[in-house]
């Protein structure tokens, strides 16, 4: 991780945003026009998608028909979608053809600048682009990102190869993550049994003795062959040991 941090910093050159992606709004077709909403087959992200699915979406809750589109122009897979007004700073990777409602903003790589830029770096950059957003913000009734100031953000440029195996450390990280809270999951799950019958409840003081421990601080002995229990040692998982002869 270290290299690659040291890599980003001196391997790179910066561009801004508005020289790599095309930046367009996104919108709500017509409510009162049944034809647009109705045996829908296009994807229409909103605010809702991003809470229910995740930062990766490749499917929505709401879908509208081609009628609904304006031109006939969708929004190309592979594109991010930033929220710039509302609940700013909120991003989400779109891996299908789609469009998305008013609240976001969605950065559309340029045809020229498949070689400069992989989108899942620029996800993760998102991170940093999120920060400045909330930042940056119109002083008005409805808050906004300032979006002149946000299109000549300079975003780095590090070259492609080098991209990818930063985004193959950031996977594996969030990979980790999600498994932690998967296990966090079925852990509440199965200690929990409120709703369970043949289970029987005890007070903890019926089945356990308790006992004080004591400061050994004064008898610490490196030599020692009793394991000395303190804060750190429980803190560490038992890394960090002190050992005392009493």
């Amino acid at each position: 991780v270290c290299l690659y941090v040291w890599l980003l910093r001196h391997l790179v050159e910066f561009k801004e945003l508005k020289g790599v992606f095309d930046i367009r709004n996104g919108y709500t077709p017509s409510k009162n026009n049944q034809a647009f909403w109705t045996n829908g087959t296009i994807p229409w992200f909103r605010m809702e998608d991003k809470r229910k699915n995740g930062r990766i979406l490749s499917g929505s809750i709401q879908y509208i028909t081609p009628e609904a589109v304006k031109g006939g122009r969708l929004f190309p897979a592979n594109s991010i979608i930033m929220a710039t007004t509302a609940t700013i700073g909120e991003h989400a990777l779109v891996t299908v053809d789609s469009l998305v409602n008013q609240q976001f903003t969605f950065l559309v790589r340029k045809v020229n600048c498949s070689d400069l830029i992989d989108m899942k770096f620029l996800f993760y950059y998102c991170y940093v682009l999120a920060a400045w957003c909330r930042n940056n913000t119109n002083n008005s009734s409805f808050a906004s990102v300032d979006m002149n100031g946000f299109k000549k953000i300079k975003i780095p440029l590090p070259p492609l190869d080098i991209q990818k195996e930063i985004v193959k450390i950031l996977d594996n990280f969030t990979e980790l993550e999600a498994r932690k809270k998967q296990y966090e999951h079925y852990r509440s799950e199965l200690l929990t049994f409120n709703d369970m019958g043949g289970v029987q409840w005890v007070p903890l003081s019926d089945i356990i003795n308790f006992m004080n421990g004591k400061g050994h601080e004064k008898n610490i002995d490196e030599n020692g062959k009793y394991v000395v229990v303190n804060s750190k040692f429980v803190s560490t998982e038992g890394r960090v040991r002190k050992y005392s002869a009493k």
